[in-house]
């Protein structure tokens, strides 16, 4: 087969020939590390904002009684853990890459194929579940707070602005929980 410009282009069937450069797949394999690793900070920065918002809504929200400040907060949640979720999928499509696309073809880089094995010898464990429920009890428990305090504070009122609040809240916890919900990777045992 070939191209516009009389190259031939390489065919799946070529594809199993094909061995890049070991120095390409180096500076590959670096790139996609610095991705992951800034989005591993960015996935932080999103924890770290949502205890900023939370904290600074509650405390406007008790001090000036803007109880309807408290049922923004879940609202505001679900936007940072639906980033947070956007990263982690890309860090998990990351990782997939490097282990099956360049870790066969390089000698020595095996860091993702180590974190799949452990990945698969944690696969019932405890781990998994608690690496779960570290991101989501927060997330969750950061929305369901507001809503607790706004309920049970003496200045809440039933009024159509509050009801209002309280669904879209109610469709914000669901919307996260649905968002960061375990997705386990589909793992293929590697020999």
């Amino acid at each position: 087969m070939k191209s516009e410009d009389n190259q031939e282009l390489m065919t799946p069937s070529d594809s199993e020939k094909y061995r890049p450069d070991k120095n390409y797949l180096l500076a590959e394999f670096t790139a996609l590390r610095d991705e992951i690793q800034s989005r591993s900070i960015a996935q932080k920065q999103l924890i770290s904002l949502t205890f900023i918002i939370s904290g600074t809504l509650l405390t406007f929200g008790m001090t000036h009684n803007k109880i309807e400040l408290f049922f923004l907060i879940p609202i505001f949640i679900f936007f940072l853990a639906s980033g947070w979720g956007n990263h982690d999928d890309a860090i998990k499509s990351l990782g997939s890459y490097i282990r099956e696309e360049i870790e066969p073809y390089a000698q020595g880089l095996e860091w993702e194929s180590s974190v799949h094995r452990t990945e698969l010898e944690k696969q019932n464990t405890m781990g998994v579940l608690l690496a779960t429920i570290h991101v989501r009890g927060t997330f969750l428990l950061l929305q369901l707070l507001p809503i607790a305090l706004g309920l049970s504070s003496t200045y809440f009122k039933w009024e159509t602005r509050s009801i209002l609040l309280i669904g879209f809240d109610v469709l914000a916890v669901v919307g996260t929980w649905i968002v960061l919900k375990h997705r386990p990777r589909k793992v293929k045992n590697i020999v």
